[in-house]
C-alpha cells in the first residue's frame, strides 16, 4: 500500500512552513525524515497522517486522496503515534493496546475473540504481555512507548507514522524500540514513516532518508547517498567525520561550522 505527498503546501495559518513538497513511499519500506529543528518534518508527518490539511496539494494512500476515506476506514489502514500522547491515569495497558481495535467494530459492538487474540498478539510482539494489568501511569517512559506501539500494532494498520519514537529514552531503549520497528516492517509488512534526531539510529534503520530544508526536499535516497559529509555540512551546519561499517554510515559529529557571532567593538 504507496502513501504518496503530492506538491503539497503547509501552514499554520500564516506562511508556509513546507511548500511543494512530494514524496512517494513504497510499500513495505523504511522511510525516515530528518532535518534541523523547525524545518517542518513533524508538520509533513501529521499531513501524512491527515492531522493537517494541506493548503495545497494532497496526500494519497493506495492512490485514494486522504481525504476522501472515512475516518474509521483509514484507521483500519493508517496508524499515527505522535510524539506527545496522554493516558488516563486508570487505564491498565491491555485497555489501552484494545482501543486499537475499535476501528474493526461496528458502533456499538462489544469485544469478539478476533478482537482478543490481536490484542493479545499485540501485546506478544511489543513485549508487553507481562505489563498488560499494570497501569500506563506506572510505566517507564520506554514501557509507554512500547504499550503505544501495540496499540497500533491492535490496529493492524498497513502504514504507521511515527513522530519522533525514541524521545526521553535512554540509549538501550531506544535501540530496543527500533528493533521493534524493523521486526515490525520485515516480519508483518508495515510501511513505517518516522521523523528522528539521531542521524546513526536513521542510517540503521531506514530504507530511505528524506532531508527537509528550506520548506521541502533537500534530498533524499539510501542512508549512504543522504548520509555524507556535505550534506550534512548544508543540513545541520555541523562538521562531521563519516565512517563505513557494512555498508551502513556512522556519522562522528567534530564541530559546528556556524560562523561566529560578531562581537561590538569596545565591548
Amino acid at each position: 500500500m504507496q502513501l504518496k505527498a503530492e506538491k503539497i503546501e503547509l501552514d499554520y495559518g500564516g506562511d508556509p512552513v513546507i511548500t511543494g513538497f512530494s514524496l512517494n513511499v513504497a510499500e513495505k519500506k523504511v522511510v525516515t525524515l530528518i532535518g534541523a529543528n523547525g524545518s517542518g518534518k513533524s508538520t509533513i508527518l501529521k499531513a501524512m497522517g491527515r492531522l493537517l490539511k494541506p493548503s495545497h496539494g494532497a496526500v494519497y494512500l493506495d492512490g485514494k486522496e486522504l481525504r476522501s476515506y472515512d475516518t474509521r476506514q483509514l484507521a483500519c489502514k493508517l496508524a499515527m503515534l505522535p510524539q506527545m500522547h496522554h493516558t488516563p491515569p486508570e487505564l491498565t495497558v491491555r485497555d489501552l493496546v484494545a482501543y486499537g481495535r475499535f476501528p474493526h467494530r461496528k458502533m456499538f459492538q462489544s469485544s469478539r475473540l478476533e478482537d482478543n487474540e490481536a490484542i493479545d498478539r499485540a501485546l506478544f510482539l511489543a513485549g508487553t504481555e507481562e505489563l498488560q494489568n499494570r497501569r500506563v501511569s506506572t510505566l517507564s517512559g520506554g514501557e509507554r512507548q512500547r504499550a503505544w506501539i501495540a496499540l497500533n500494532l491492535a490496529q493492524e494498520p498497513k502504514v504507521l507514522l511515527l513522530d519522533e519514537p525514541t524521545t526521553f529514552l535512554d540509549i538501550s531503549h531506544q535501540f530496543d524500540l527500533l528493533e521493534l520497528v524493523r521486526e515490525m516492517n520485515h516480519n508483518l509488512g508495515i510501511t513505517i514513516v518516522m521523523v528522528l534526531h539521531d542521524l546513526n539510529h536513521a542510517a540503521r534503520y531506514s530504507d530511505k532518508i528524506v532531508a527537509v530544508k528550506n520548506k521541502g526536499i533537500y534530498c533524499c535516497g539510501a542512508p549512504e547517498e543522504v548520509i555524507t559529509e556535505e550534506n550534512l555540512r548544508e543540513i545541520f551546519n555541523i562538521n562531521v567525520r563519516i565512517i563505513n561499517e557494512d555498508g551502513i554510515p556512522h556519522v562522528i559529529p567534530t564541530g559546528s561550522c556556524k560562523k561566529p557571532a560578531k562581537q561590538n567593538k569596545g565591548t
